[in-house]
């Protein structure tokens, strides 16, 4: 798994829940969509999971980051705080087939990691 948030915070807790799960490896981190794009390119990792706002992505068209995350990656889960209809269209139009709660992370992402890969 790619690791992607502009939070270090934010990547750091996801990392340290995720490292004792024994399905799940986390391959990289990237703290905007550059570096996502770049380690996504050169990494090709399973799972993408992605905050759907940070620093720099108005520096890509959402149709340029999908194609290059599906060229990549076998599945793009993007992350939230908000689900209004914005963030569901913008999440939909980066490619991602699930758009995760932010703050429901820690207690969705492990099933749904699971039932990705299984």
């Amino acid at each position: 798994m790619l690791l992607a948030d502009d939070s270090d915070v934010i990547r750091r807790v996801l990392f340290v829940f995720l490292e004792d799960e024994p399905h799940i490896e986390i391959v990289g981190e990237a703290k905007d969509f550059t570096e996502l794009l770049e380690k996504a390119l050169a990494l090709k990792p399973r799972i993408v999971l992605m905050d759907l706002h940070m620093r720099d992505q108005y520096k890509f068209k959402p149709e340029f980051v999908r194609s290059e995350l599906q060229a990549s990656a076998e599945h793009v889960l993007a992350m939230s705080r908000c689900h209004d209809d914005a963030a569901v269209g913008l999440s939909n139009s980066y490619g991602a087939s699930l758009l995760l709660d932010k703050s429901k992370l820690i207690t969705e992402l492990v099933s749904t990691v699971e039932k990705l890969c299984s």
